[in-house]
């Protein structure tokens, strides 16, 4: 892909945003996507932007991060998608507050019963596991990985 697709990728998602948050301001601040599965329960995830709230809510409809797969997987809400995911803006507010913002809309929805999709408690300093993540791998456990796969083969 060259750079002109990436960003005429970039505007679709972000008009797919607009469509569900029309209001929505290229500040910062912290959004949230939030979905309810057929069973009821509900899911959801607090972000933080410290300068386009627009732009880093349509990374999310392209990334590989955890939350990215899962709205890929679920979609947004539609007439078509009920339990797809929903978004919104938590708060606007200046770079410099948006940590402390984070972690306190953080612990008002897991407190309220939304089952986070966050991995840690937010912010950039003193931030503290929330979820069992998958270790990294990294170079060399995938050197070991291919000479097993190799001496399956062979």
């Amino acid at each position: 892909m060259n750079y002109r697709q990436i960003f005429a990728r970039k505007k679709i998602n972000e008009e797919r945003i607009k469509k569900l948050c029309p209001n929505i301001n290229k500040t910062s601040g912290i959004y949230w996507f939030c979905r309810t599965d057929e069973n009821g329960i509900r899911y959801g995830y607090i972000g933080k932007s410290e300068k386009n709230v627009l732009s880093r809510m349509a990374d999310h409809l392209s990334g590989f991060q955890r939350i990215d797969l899962s709205i890929k997987k679920h979609g947004l809400i539609n007439k078509n998608n009920p339990y797809g995911y929903k978004c919104g803006i938590a708060c606007y507010c200046k770079p410099n507050e948006c940590d402390e913002k984070e972690q306190y809309y953080i612990k008002l929805w897991a407190n309220s019963g939304v089952q986070l999709r966050n991995i840690q408690s937010g912010g950039s300093l003193g931030r503290t596991n929330i979820s069992d993540a998958r270790q990294n791998k990294g170079y060399n456990q995938g050197l070991h990985n291919g000479y097993q796969k190799a001496i399956k083969d062979i």
